[in-house]
């Protein structure tokens, strides 16, 4: 039988609200995923700017530029309750006892 609809499921599956979630584990300490991806937007902006350009004060302020950049845009998304999970996590699946 091929289920193609959700009303065909007669038990109750599990729903994720989103593909990644809003903390990410770094040595026991959970990390924002936004400030985790302003951190490598940072290291990987300056090492890119300054293998193009050779001068180490440019790379550092494009790096600092874009790495605030996205560190506010996401506490501005997290503030305004449009951006990740709401509060389930990303292991924060619950189903059915006994499935």
């Amino acid at each position: 039988m091929v289920r193609t609809s959700v009303s065909d499921y007669p038990e109750v599956m599990a729903v994720v609200p989103s593909a990644r979630g809003t903390t990410i584990d770094i040595a026991g300490s959970a990390w924002p995923t936004h400030s985790f991806d302003a951190l490598v937007i940072g290291l990987g902006s300056c090492a890119v700017v300054l293998l193009i350009v050779g001068s180490l004060p440019a790379a550092v302020l494009t790096a600092a530029g874009l790495a605030t950049a996205r560190w506010l845009g996401g506490r501005l998304r997290q503030r305004s309750g449009s951006g990740g999970c709401s509060g389930a996590g990303y292991f924060g699946v619950r189903t059915k006892t006994g499935i």
